[in-house]
């Protein structure tokens, strides 16, 4: 597997659906991978989405609006 083919099937839709349920190092771990391959967009991408379901006391936690 090539790193290009990663990255199409490890994409933003894949980060909605997976990245919510994800520890904060989990979601920290396969943002860095993703970022060190090059895409630091597809990397900020997985952490919004984890941080979606993030307690306040979460690292990842944003206040809704």
């Amino acid at each position: 597997m090539t790193v290009a083919t990663f990255l199409d099937a490890w994409n933003g839709y894949l980060a909605s659906e997976v990245g919510p349920g994800l520890a904060c190092s989990e979601a920290e771990a396969m943002a860095d991978l993703i970022a060190e391959m090059g895409r630091p967009d597809l990397a900020a991408a997985w952490i919004e989405h984890h941080a979606e379901n993030d307690k306040p006391e979460d690292q990842h936690y944003r206040r809704s609006n």
